[in-house]
Order: C-alpha cells, then sequence, then structure tokens
C-alpha cells in the first residue's frame, strides 16, 4: 500500500497537465507524459521497497521474540 502514492502524483500529474500547462502540441505532452511515467514509475518502486522491507523486518523481530519450546 505505500506505493499507491504514486497513482495519485500521476494522476495530479495528469490534473497539472490538463489544468496548469495548457499544452497543445503532441510533442510535448509525449514528453511531459513519459516524464511524470518514469518519475512516478521510480517514486513507486522507492516507496514500495521501503515498505516491503520495514513490514519484513517487523515480521522478522516479532517471530524472533517468540519462544518456542
Amino acid at each position: 500500500m505505500s506505493s499507491s502514492s504514486s497513482i495519485y502524483v500521476f494522476m495530479y500529474g495528469l490534473y497539472y497537465l490538463v489544468a496548469r500547462l495548457h499544452i497543445r502540441q503532441f510533442v510535448p505532452i509525449l514528453v511531459y507524459l513519459a516524464t511524470l511515467f518514469d518519475a512516478c514509475l521510480i517514486f513507486f518502486l522507492c516507496t514500495g521497497t521501503v515498505g516491503f522491507l520495514s513490514c519484513y523486518y517487523f515480521v522478522i523481530k516479532i517471530y524472533g521474540a517468540v519462544k518456542v519450546d
């Protein structure tokens, strides 16, 4: 769920393109969308990695504290 914030960033980027930028040509829109997609993909991977590793180490710590006889 931590990487789902990149979906919000992408949707806001689309809103910003339509509402604020007022670009009319095809090539600048394509460049903007490609750059936005790349940035959101990197953001997705970074936040997903941090979320996964934090959950992984939390589970390891919790199950390491359980004493099994």
